[in-house]
């Protein structure tokens, strides 16, 4: 899962290889431990490597046979390095071992039991073709790392249960009792309500729920994958307010989810947070229907929730530090509904509202959809799914930024990269969803930018 300390063993020339594999791993959300002190640090296993080890939660060992004058085979560093992981890991499963040209005939009997993946080394001569054949490999390495942690349940960067929401849609829909959909349901639910499939989902997984023999686990984590679900149900994808039958049915349904079951850290923790979003949701969409007092009860209600997301959020972030770009689209939704709910707030003359006040929930909203935005532009491919609906977050952001913009210069710059945004989410009609009404609805009134 995110967050997870990899050891990456290697020998001699390979440590290249690891190099490359580790810059790759971390900008997926891992943190990395390249064995040894320095590219001279192979020749022996130090307190250094031991150490090393001993932080870390999964492993990538890179076999290679050493050559003939150095007596062939596996290295025994390598070999001892997978005999100490074994016991510290207590599971093969944590360990991925990459063959380099190298037959697995070679393997020693015991690594034989394990998990092994042949890698063919492009040929390369030159210190160039070397240093393009090391980063194909690590990427062929880290590309097969990730295919096996999917298999086994594991998640790297959470943001990838985004780009993956097609292949996990087709999981949930042909579900065949494989328990290990928990995590991408959880961490890809956000691309299932943008894509605007929730009701699809949310009677697929009520299916699966009443299935007999389902893990206790599951079971859970379905259930509150539901009960989010269904607030956009309900509300038809946040166009429509809640009635007070309608409010309370949903509130009964968050509110008393089972999360003891659940026993991931993360996966619980990210659980609650969404359970803590739908409600704040449920009495925003609640306090349109109501007026006067009522009204502005329910909107302090919905304040107190975000304010309570936010802190969740933190904690989070505390907890797991590589969770902090998948936080950064959850920190822009509950700042800008802050917002909305501060100028829901001034219409009702609430004598704690300042206009300051709501510039500042605007501005914090767009801090953290550009920090994503960026981020997501210069780690993943441009054609992954979830650069388009983060594009549209980042681009209703800077929308609704625009009209507190008091500098010409900087007021000018952001007109020039709405409408260079906009340009492009208007004639992709494919990438257009939910978030798209929001931000013309925006622009309407702005004359200069529509």
């Amino acid at each position: 899962m995110a967050g997870k300390r990899v050891f990456i063993g290697w020998t001699g020339e390979s440590r290249y290889i690891a190099d490359k594999i580790g810059l790759q791993l971390n900008q997926r959300g891992f943190e990395t431990i390249v064995g040894g002190e320095d590219k001279d640090s192979s020749m022996f296993v130090g307190t250094t490597v031991i150490d090393q080890m001993n932080r870390a939660e999964m492993a990538i060992l890179l076999f290679e046979q050493r050559s003939p004058e150095k007596g062939g085979g596996v290295s025994a560093n390598v070999m001892f390095e997978w005999g100490y992981l074994l016991h510290k890991l207590s599971k093969s499963n944590n360990i991925r071992i990459f063959l380099l040209d190298m037959d697995d005939k070679l393997l020693p009997t015991d690594v034989r039991g394990c998990w092994f993946c042949p890698i063919k080394k492009p040929a390369a001569g030159t210190p160039e073709e070397k240093e393009q054949m090391y980063g194909t490999v690590a990427e062929e390495i880290v590309q097969k790392f990730l295919e096996r942690n999917a298999a086994d349940g594991f998640i790297g960067d959470k943001l990838d249960c985004f780009d993956r929401w097609e292949e996990t849609k087709q999981l949930i829909l042909n579900y065949n009792g494989n328990e290990r959909i928990s995590y991408r349901l959880i961490y890809g639910l956000q691309m299932c309500i943008y894509t605007g499939k929730s009701k699809i989902i949310y009677d697929k997984l009520q299916e699966i729920r009443s299935q007999s023999g389902i893990h206790p686990e599951l079971k859970q984590v379905i259930n509150c994958a539901m009960a989010c679900l269904n607030v956009f149900i309900t509300t038809h994808n946040l166009t429509t307010n809640l009635s007070e039958n309608q409010f309370l049915m949903l509130m009964e349904d968050l509110q008393v989810l089972r999360l003891d079951q659940v026993k991931d850290p993360d996966l619980a923790a990210w659980c609650n947070i969404f359970r803590q979003d739908k409600m704040e949701l449920c009495f925003e969409f609640y306090a349109n229907s109501l007026s006067g007092e009522e009204k502005h009860s329910a909107l302090h209600n919905a304040v107190q929730k975000c304010q309570r997301i936010l802190r969740m959020l933190d904690k989070q972030i505390a907890a797991n530090s590589a969770d902090k770009y998948f936080a950064m689209l959850y920190q822009g939704f509950t700042h800008r509904n802050l917002y909305l709910l501060y100028k829901a707030l001034e219409k009702l003359n609430d004598p704690d509202i300042k206009p300051e006040d709501i510039a500042f929930q605007c501005a914090e909203s767009l801090k953290y959809r550009e920090a994503l935005y960026f981020y997501y532009k210069d780690s993943h491919s441009p054609r992954a799914i979830a650069m388009d609906y983060i594009t549209q977050e980042y681009l209703l952001g800077l929308v609704e930024q625009y009209q507190f913009e008091l500098d010409p210069d900087l007021k000018e710059d952001m007109s020039i990269m709405i409408q260079g945004i906009l340009l492009r989410v208007r004639e992709n009609y494919d990438i257009r969803n939910m978030i798209y009404s929001r931000i013309m609805e925006a622009v309407s009134g702005i004359p200069e930018i529509k």
